[in-house]
């Protein structure tokens, strides 16, 4: 419900009500009850500077945690790719294919530290989505895992 304040008016006698109720016309007012008013919310004031709402904040990007996961993926894709080229080169006998693809091979293991090093990012990293992150750093982290117990195992 909206009220309002406001000063009496006079009536049609030239007195208003305050005056015949003996109260000073200039200082007296009344509240004013709208029926079907509703109240509105006061508005935040905006920020300065970016134009960003309290409310709103910065976004969340999920960045360095779909990065992290993509260097994941690319040392699948690179490892098969030189495994494939390893055995094709194998069956006919080309030493240079061989070659390239061991390279290949070991370029292929670059990924996992890029990609861990993206998950910790983004983990570490204000306003950003961690679940990814997260996720990002424990799959290179396995797979480094996994690499370095096999190379020490043999």
């Amino acid at each position: 419900m909206r009220t309002t304040t406001r000063t009496l008016k006079q009536s049609s006698t030239g007195r208003s009500t305050a005056q015949r109720d003996g109260l000073n016309p200039r200082t007296t007012t009344r509240t004013v009850q709208r029926l079907g008013a509703r109240s509105q919310p006061r508005q935040q004031p905006r920020p300065v500077g970016r134009g960003l709402s309290p409310k709103q904040g910065r976004s969340r990007s999920p960045l360095f945690g779909i990065l992290s996961l993509v260097c994941f993926a690319l040392f699948w894709i690179f490892l098969l790719i030189a495994v494939n080229s390893l055995v094709v080169g194998a069956q006919a006998g080309d030493g240079k294919r061989m070659a390239a693809s061991g390279m290949l091979g070991l370029f292929s293991f670059i990924w996992p530290f890029v990609g861990l090093a993206l998950g910790i990012v983004g983990v570490i990293k204000k306003n950003s989505v961690t679940i990814l992150g997260i996720i990002g750093l424990g799959f290179n982290g396995l797979l480094l895992l996994w690499v370095i117990i096999g190379m020490v195992s043999k």
